[in-house]
């Protein structure tokens, strides 16, 4: 198909517009959860492209609702499961010092030491931990909410999809209005299930196979049509979704920072600390040859003071890297962040590219390809994590 008769002056107009009223909205709202999906601050530069301002009217009525009941219910769902391992962890990291501790006062009682009050205490405590814990596990089992949370998400962000693929749609396009709503109307009837867990397991362990690039949609659109999505496509979709990576990458990053390399000095600590008990120990015992009672007792509890940091350091460097495990921070963090800088490229491709029909078609169904590419390798990412629950 040939390329589109040149735009007037009004036309081109009519594009910087709207490109400086969404780079305005996008810089005030960027960081709004729902930027993407909600419109209604952008009606009025939108109303001057009405096939565009049309389409989105017809999704508005159709998808917001539902994205914002699904993404809610998976918000809420991931906290409870975050606060879920917390306590699960926590509190076998806790049983665990416990009961060496009671150990440890339990010697201490044997060699004379007046500390051993703390034994029934530490009990208590340890009783404490493992109800707690066991209380988290059952319930995170039966309810599930790691489950539900990757069902909820699944569910939102097919709906999130399914708006941008919608606006690409040839039947769009070509004005077949009725031929669209019913692509829609059979899209959404499929996502009816798309929060059942198996299916997103299945969804996600599919091979991805897309369609050829779209040929020209055969028609010859209204004029201002494909360049003006093109400008809210950028906007909406390309730089508002590098945001959410940027920042999510930063937030993963930063609580990784420093926590990343723990594992090599704990070793070197838990090495040195049973160094210190090998050396407290040979130390008592020459004490003792040498009839000095008193000076061995005390070398004899330093040994088990070590005993005790040799056990609980470890403990607790496999506790902090759990919870790092549990949701994959660090692969996360790198995932997102070589996401931003490919959808940045994306952005800056659309933005400077040809407005040939074909290009501009090309450019969003590869852009759509690759954030639902996206979407199941965050989910094969968050399945094989180690839940703990």
């Amino acid at each position: 198909m040939s390329n589109p008769p040149p735009v007037d002056a009004n036309l081109a107009e009519l594009e910087t517009e709207l490109r400086a009223g969404l780079e305005s909205e996008f810089h005030h709202r960027g960081e709004a959860y729902d930027f993407d999906m909600d419109d209604q601050r952008d009606d009025a530069v939108l109303r001057k492209f009405p096939a565009l301002h049309s389409a989105l009217q017809i999704l508005a009525r159709q998808l917001p609702e539902k994205w914002r009941a699904a993404d809610c219910d998976a918000r809420i769902s991931q906290s409870r499961h975050r606060a879920l391992a917390r306590v699960s962890i926590l509190t076998g990291a806790a049983a665990i010092i416990l009961t060496t501790l009671q150990l440890i006062f339990t010697q201490l009682h044997q060699i004379g030491s007046n500390e051993s009050g703390w034994q029934g205490k530490f009990g208590l405590l340890e009783y404490i931990a493992i109800v707690t814990g066991a209380v988290a596990v059952v319930v995170g089992l039966t309810v599930k909410f790691n489950r539900r949370w990757l069902g909820k998400r699944h569910q939102a962000e097919q709906l999130r999809m399914l708006k941008f693929q919608a606006l690409i749609r040839p039947e769009l396009a070509c004005d077949r209005h009725d031929d669209w709503k019913k692509w829609i109307a059979n899209q959404l009837a499929g996502l009816e299930d798309a929060n059942d867990f198996h299916h997103v397991e299945q969804w996600a362990s599919q091979e991805q196979v897309h369609d050829a690039l779209p040929a020209p949609p055969g028609c010859a659109p209204e004029g201002n049509f494909l360049p003006a999505l093109a400008i809210y496509y950028r906007v909406k979709r390309l730089e508002f979704q590098a945001r959410y990576f940027h920042e999510r990458a930063r937030k993963f990053r930063q609580q990784f920072r420093g926590w990343g390399r723990i594992g090599t000095p704990l070793f070197f600590i838990t090495l040195l600390c049973a160094l210190g008990h090998y050396g407290a120990e040979h130390h008592a015992y020459k004490l003792v040859a040498g009839h000095q009672e008193t000076a061995a007792q005390s070398w004899e509890i330093a040994a088990l003071w070590f005993v005790a940091a040799g056990v609980g350091i470890p403990v607790i460097g496999l506790s902090i890297r759990a919870w790092f495990a549990a949701f994959e921070i660090p692969r996360s963090a790198s995932l997102y962040l070589a996401k931003e800088k490919a959808l940045e490229v994306a952005a800056r491709q659309l933005a400077v590219e040809d407005t040939t029909e074909t290009a501009i078609l090309n450019d969003l169904a590869r852009d759509e390809h690759f954030l639902e590419n996206e979407h199941r390798e965050w989910l094969r990412l968050l399945m094989d994590a180690e839940w703990f629950l």
